[in-house]
């Protein structure tokens, strides 16, 4: 991820889902270990992202809702638990603006 984020110049990432993905990984210790090996790239570059859960997220036995917390503590996160959307995690970003690319970026 270093090596893409050095090349790309982003103006946000997104997290789509799954980050943590093991039943070996339970404790907050170790989701927190795993989020920060996520969001520490991007955040050491001073580039705002958001996120969105997917299905194996809570296998470690950490919440959605305190995942998020962790993530929140974060510079940069623009992730919030959506008041207009039900679930946690839920929500939707404005973006104004936008640049059109001739082709997107993905990582």
């Amino acid at each position: 991820m270093n090596a893409s984020l050095d090349v790309a110049e982003l103006d946000l990432v997104v997290f789509l889902g799954d980050m943590i993905h093991s039943r070996d990984l339970r404790g907050e210790a170790k989701v927190r270990k795993a989020i920060d090996a996520a969001a520490s790239p991007v955040v050491e570059r001073e580039i705002p992202f958001a996120l969105v859960f997917g299905n194996h997220d809570e296998e470690c036995g950490i919440s959605k809702e305190e995942q998020l917390k962790i993530y929140q503590s974060y510079p940069g996160c623009l992730a919030v638990d959506g008041e207009d959307l039900p679930r946690c995690g839920n929500y939707y970003l404005v973006v104004e603006n936008p640049v059109k690319l001739e082709s997107p970026v993905v990582l």
